[in-house]
């Protein structure tokens, strides 16, 4: 089988070449972007698909294929982005959560009377075969005398997300807290399900095209 580009066939292939080009040059131009890249390809440099006439026509299977990993990289790094953000957050409620029950901790001692700590805090979590990345609360209350549940215990959410609810036995303080950095964090949640679901279609879109070449 001749496969070499044609006649009108030529001028597609090379419209479709520039396309892919450009979206592979945007596509390492990302990359820069990110904090652990060790391997950077550079932004100069462009991945040439062959495209091929086949049976008088232009296979597009290798461009659509090439274009649909770049939309699945592209929702990994949007995730990752994601992540990045709702740390920020995490931490910063991290850093006063712990600070408020140390003061609580050396006021409550030096008075002699019962330490009552926060127990509510949020973290990333894997869940799902899938393994979808998300943002959870979880109970670190004491569970025996004298001993702290250091890994927790993941608060269950109601049916339209995390709510006051939820959260039992919260000191006023930190249901403050919880509120408050509950309101920054939903969206970051909503988002990082949202591009799961796309990665995770788009991923079989791509085994389907593979398929077909």
């Amino acid at each position: 089988m001749d496969r070499t580009p044609c006649g009108p066939q030529a001028e597609v292939v090379g419209r479709a070449h520039k396309k892919v080009t450009f979206f592979s040059r945007r596509h390492e131009h990302k990359k820069i972007l990110k904090k652990n890249a060790n391997a950077l390809v550079s932004s100069e440099k462009s991945v040439w698909i062959p495209v091929v006439c086949v049976a008088g026509g232009v296979d597009m299977n290798p461009i659509i294929t090439a274009h649909q990993e770049i939309v699945i990289e592209n929702s990994v790094r949007y995730i990752e982005l994601l992540k990045s953000e709702a740390s920020k957050i995490l931490d910063e409620y991290w850093e006063a959560w712990k600070a408020r029950n140390q003061l609580i901790s050396q006021t409550t001692y030096a008075n002699g009377g019962r330490f009552i700590p926060g127990r509510f805090a949020p973290v990333l979590r894997k869940v799902g075969s899938s393994q979808k990345l998300t943002i959870v609360w979880k109970d670190f209350s004491p569970r025996f005398k004298n001993k702290i549940e250091h890994h927790g215990v993941v608060v269950k959410p109601k049916l339209g997300g995390y709510s006051v609810s939820c959260f039992k036995n919260a000191l006023d303080w930190e249901l403050e807290m919880i509120q408050e950095t509950e309101n920054k964090i939903k969206p970051i949640r909503d988002l990082l399900a949202e591009f799961h679901q796309r990665k995770l279609a788009d991923i079989k879109r791509l085994e389907k095209l593979k398929r077909l070449i």
